[in-house]
């Protein structure tokens, strides 16, 4: 079962993603606790239901948290009580509402809005009948009830530590420091009072031929060592901390575990290298180590762009950079005209200029140069990761549905409209390395 939670601020920016996610099989859906042009999403049944499940097929289970709920009169003031807004959310299209564990608050309410006739009986049967029908479909009502076996230990361990390296986002290494191949100890500081260090200190200790140890920032002096590794929990004014660390000559790394990656731009305008892990380092110290070493390679891209001063882009959305040279050539763009819905591909071929084997994620980006609606620059429409070994060139293809080309228009339609679009292709939405066109000649109305 997958799931997806689902915001909206216009659709035409956000909702080709969540559209994508229940095409691919998501089976529920948490709308955001933001409105779409005013309407809270817990309230729109536009969305819920004629968007969700009768242009999309979506037949699975909408939830959301009492909280959320109980939002459209505290917060939206689309309802004067919370009687009502739970009232509101089921009659949209809201199947669960759910709080914390031992509160049957919600419970209660629900019973007395159906004993008070304020809630159509029909409606919390066409909600039970849902669940119920997601519960037969994963074969919950089986005896005995399947269960899959987990992974062994050691597999489990092994999967986690590659989805650490794979997911660990390159940020900025304007010095060059990474990998850390250099001859020295690695010096490894604790950025924060509760910052564990030790897991990554002994995991670096075990692969760096001369070793690794644990330093306060005060000892960051010595001449002698290949480099100094910030493990950073809270970046919050970290940037002054690893500014004095720069200053010191020794080459600098900071690890950024668990931090939204929207606050690093301050960390990121330092001349450290800046590596973007997700989670507490000490979780996964050994991916990590693995990683700054050269062993592994950094596959992450920026789900979000990061800004500076002046709200001035610093990290693209889908930046991210790795351990090799990578060059892109030879663009080809053609509709598919065979069975099935449109589709444009768009292919490239893309080379490993380096001396190291690498990953590379290939990034489709489209612009609407005319619509009747106002678009975003560009935005991403389709991506693939390629491994490439050293002077290797492989032909990346790429296929974006029609429907990645509508716009969601004032008539809130979703339509295709006739124009010219620019296709990029590149590392990032600043990092464009291709450019062409393609030309629509006829409007399609995808909502019919």
């Amino acid at each position: 079962t997958t799931c997806v939670r689902w915001t909206s601020q216009h659709g035409t920016t956000v909702l080709p993603a969540s559209e994508s996610a229940v095409r691919a099989g998501a089976a529920l859906v948490l709308p955001a606790a933001v409105a779409n042009d005013g309407i809270p999403l817990h309230a729109d049944s536009r969305l819920l239901q004629q968007v969700l499940r009768a242009e999309w097929g979506f037949t699975g289970v909408v939830l959301a948290s009492a909280d959320d709920v109980l939002g459209l009169a505290e917060r939206h003031h689309v309802t004067e009580t919370a009687d009502a807004a739970l009232a509101l959310a089921i009659e949209s299209g809201v199947h669960i509402v759910f709080g914390p564990d031992g509160d049957d608050d919600t419970a209660r309410r629900m019973l007395r809005l159906l004993v008070e006739g304020r809630l159509a009986s029909w409606l919390v049967d066409a909600a039970v009948v849902t669940v119920l029908q997601l519960k037969l479909a994963l074969g919950l009502f089986d005896e005995p009830v399947p269960v899959r076996p987990p992974l062994p230990r050691p597999a489990r361990a092994a999967l986690a530590a590659r989805a650490a390296a794979q997911s660990a986002v390159l940020l900025t290494d304007p010095r060059g420091v990474l990998p850390l191949t250099g001859p020295g100890p690695i010096l490894v500081v604790a950025g924060g009072p509760t910052v564990e260090t030790g897991g990554l200190v002994d995991a670096l200790a075990v692969r760096h031929p001369d070793g690794a140890r644990a330093v306060d920032p005060a000892e960051v002096r010595w001449p002698d060592a290949a480099a100094v590794v910030v493990v950073v929990d809270d970046p919050d004014g970290a940037e002054v901390a690893i500014g004095r660390l720069v200053a010191t000559g020794t080459p600098c790394v900071a690890l950024v575990g668990g931090a939204d990656p929207r606050v690093l731009g301050p960390l990121v305008a330092t001349t450290a290298a800046v590596v973007l892990c997700w989670q507490p380092v000490h979780l996964h110290a050994d991916a990590h180590a693995e990683v700054l070493l050269g062993a592994a390679e950094p596959g992450g891209r920026l789900p979000v762009p990061i800004t500076g001063d002046g709200g001035r882009v610093v990290c693209p959305l889908g930046h991210g950079a790795g351990y090799t040279t990578v060059e892109y050539s030879h663009l080809r763009i053609t509709p598919d005209r065979g069975p099935g819905p449109p589709q444009l591909v768009v292919q490239c071929r893309v080379t490993n200029a380096g001396d190291r084997v690498g990953k590379e994620v290939v990034q489709v980006y489209l612009r609407d140069e005319v619509a009747s609606v106002a678009r975003t620059a560009t935005s991403l429409a389709a991506f693939t990761t390629v491994e490439l070994e050293p002077g290797r060139t492989v032909t990346v293809t790429l296929r974006i549905p029609a429907a990645r080309l509508a716009v969601w228009n004032r008539a809130m339609r979703h339509v295709v409209e006739p124009g010219t679009f620019t296709v990029f292709v590149g590392r990032s939405a600043l990092d464009l390395r291709l450019r062409g066109t393609v030309v629509v000649d006829a409007a399609a109305d995808l909502t019919d």
